[in-house]
């Protein structure tokens, strides 16, 4: 549960979709750059499933084990670079709405008994709290992502308590193979 968007501390476990290999490595060189420039915490490149779960780690690995075996790889346009005045939205690329994302959303909210929120997914590329403007120089250099294909293959569950750089990986597992 996130009790201030400006904050960067969180608390229990996410859900994330994980690009493949080689998008995942162009996504983490850009936030790891992006990272260095404003002295900001680095983080894996992930669209975010399902946010603030808890209950207990094992049970909740079995639970993202069989709800990876449910959901099929996903093809993801970039459709624009955007910025909030929200710490875990600092600077982020918007992706394609496309219905079997949105599906997923809702599948995972019902395999961790979960209310089915507001799902707008997106791939941070910043966390922090930043002057507008000063996003705005990088918002140019990395507009050029916008139309740039990716494939989310794995679901990967992390123990998210506190600040970005506690978080842990506890697993990940290939989307759609048993």
């Amino acid at each position: 549960m996130i009790s201030n968007p400006l904050s960067g501390r969180t608390q229990g476990y996410h859900l994330f979709l994980v690009p493949n290999e080689e998008a995942s490595q162009k996504f983490f060189s850009i936030i790891n750059s992006i990272a260095s420039t404003y002295q900001s915490p680095t983080f894996p490149p992930h669209v975010t499933l399902l946010s603030n779960i808890s209950g207990d780690e094992k049970e909740l690995c079995t639970q993202a084990q069989k709800l990876a075996l449910k959901l099929a790889p996903q093809i993801l346009t970039v459709s624009g670079v955007s910025t909030e005045d929200s710490f875990f939205r600092a600077l982020y690329l918007k992706v394609q709405e496309i219905v079997p994302l949105t599906e997923m959303h809702k599948n995972a909210s019902a395999t961790f008994a979960m209310p089915v929120a507001e799902y707008t997914p997106h791939l941070s590329l910043l966390y922090g709290t930043y002057p507008e403007d000063t996003k705005q120089e990088t918002v140019r250099l990395v507009s050029p992502l916008q139309g740039f294909e990716f494939v989310l293959s794995t679901l990967a569950l992390y123990r998210t308590e506190g600040e970005v750089t506690e978080w842990e990986k506890i697993a990940s597992f290939p989307l759609g193979t048993s």
